[in-house]
């Protein structure tokens, strides 16, 4: 009976000594976050959060007695966030320096459009690189005088540069609203001068689509040509229609 009881003695005898030991160390939480950051492929600066938040957990770990663990985790976003930031920002800096070829190529687009007079079908060209300001747009007699009265000071138009450009404000995905100073470069000569557009993203390969609401160029005399909204654009008649019908 005594050697039978003997075991269950033991058991008992061993319990305190279960109920002490120390629980299970858990996974720190920063190496989590460190190697999630340093994964993300489309921001440099993640990577780079994602090898500091490694480091900083490593550390954490080691100095932790035990109670963290995850070292392998933390030590893995290091590695990964070094890797990937210089790859990152290398693939970030093509595509902004992609995307300013296209802004640029959409500048002189509509620039060549603005000043070519004699193209067929100018009206329905213009309609393409001109916007509203305030419910009013240029017309095409302003337009062609505002480009005739350019290049007979400086001869026919060659290149537009955007110095730099201040946000107006946004609107759909894609738009901003623009106010530009430009430098224009013609045939024999230079001007530079100011114009408010809109500025819309096409894509990946295709030029932007630029709309001037606003220009205007200073002479060598130091005058200025500008070209100003002149015309109402006129109200769907089919909304007023309805309208009429309405009332």
């Amino acid at each position: 009976m005594v050697h039978h009881l003997q075991p269950l003695a033991t058991l008992i005898s061993m319990e305190p000594e279960l109920s002490r030991q120390p629980p299970r160390p858990r996974v720190d939480p920063l190496a989590y976050v460190a190697i999630a950051c340093a994964c993300v492929f489309c921001c440099p600066f993640a990577s780079l959060t994602g090898f500091i938040a490694g480091f900083v957990s490593w550390r954490r770990i080691r100095s932790s007695d035990g109670r963290l663990r995850g070292r392998n985790l933390a030590g893995s976003a290091m590695v990964l966030g070094l890797v990937m930031f210089p790859v990152q920002y290398f693939v970030s800096s093509s595509i902004e320096s992609s995307q300013a070829e296209l802004r640029k190529q959409g500048f002189q687009n509509t620039f060549e459009i603005l000043f070519d007079t004699t193209a067929e079908g100018r009206g329905r060209s213009l309609e393409g690189i001109l916007t509203a300001h305030e419910g009013r747009r240029p017309s095409v007699e302003q337009v062609d005088r505002f480009a005739e009265e350019l290049q007979r000071e400086f001869g026919r138009f060659r290149t537009v540069t955007v110095l730099n450009s201040a946000p107006l404000g946004s609107g759909i995905v894609g738009l901003t609203h623009q106010e530009c100073a430009i430098y224009c470069s013609f045939e024999s000569g230079t001007t530079t001068g100011a114009a408010r557009c809109s500025v819309i993203g096409t894509g990946w390969s295709t030029p932007y689509n630029v709309r001037i609401s606003t220009l205007q160029l200073t002479l060598p005399s130091g005058e200025l040509r500008e070209l100003v909204p002149g015309e109402t654009i006129p109200a769907d008649p089919t909304s007023s229609a309805a309208g009429g019908e309405s009332r």
